[in-house]
């Protein structure tokens, strides 16, 4: 796969995760629920 295809098929990926995030938060904000996670930020955090 070359360089453009690579590019290309990474967008293409962050645009379908985009859109099922925002998908998903507009079905939570409908249902009156919030959009949150507990602990989502820990593996970022470095702390393990």
């Amino acid at each position: 796969m070359g360089t453009t295809s690579k590019w290309a098929a990474a967008y293409s990926a962050l645009h379908a995760q985009t859109s099922a995030t925002s998908t998903v938060y507009q079905m939570l904000k409908t249902l009156g629920l919030q959009a949150k996670v507990p602990n989502a930020g820990y593996l970022l955090s470095g702390v393990f």
